[in-house]
């Protein structure tokens, strides 16, 4: 009696290539997903602090007498270590220290005039954001003399 061998079934190397080369693939686009995940995260962050900064900026021009405000942040004045304008004078009590943005500046400026009733106050943020792009949010509010 005579003894065959069955053949076993195996995977062939052109087989176990594809199913590599798909596998590559899957994960490249899974890291690409995750790189885009995490932009996405630091520019939110950026955002969250400009926005805080924008809020504190916007306190200090809201606690400021109507009579003097223009005077205290005279118009196009800046905030900041970016900031290469004429200086905010009402934001003395803002430490320079705040600004944890790469190259922020924070501008107020009177976008319908400074002699108006109400008085449409803008302040915007810039900044230089991850991979040197240019990056602003802005916030605008009115006050009126009484």
């Amino acid at each position: 009696m005579m003894i065959t061998e069955r053949p076993t079934k195996t995977f062939t190397l052109v087989e176990v290539m594809i199913v590599a080369f798909i596998l590559v693939i899957a994960v490249l686009s899974l890291l690409r997903v995750y790189i885009s995940a995490l932009d996405l995260a630091s520019r939110a962050k950026e955002v969250n602090i400009a926005t805080d900064d924008l809020k504190d900026v916007l306190e200090k021009v809201n606690s400021v007498p109507f009579a003097s405000l223009t005077t205290d942040f005279p118009g196009n004045c800046c905030l900041g270590p970016g900031c290469a304008g004429t200086p905010c004078p009402g934001g003395a009590g803002i430490a320079s220290g705040e600004f944890l943005l790469n190259n922020e500046k924070i501008e107020v400026s009177y976008p319908d005039g400074d002699d108006v009733d109400p008085l449409t106050i803008k302040v915007e943020a810039a900044w230089t954001g991850r991979g040197g792009r240019q990056c602003s949010e802005d916030f605008k509010t009115r006050r009126t003399k009484e």
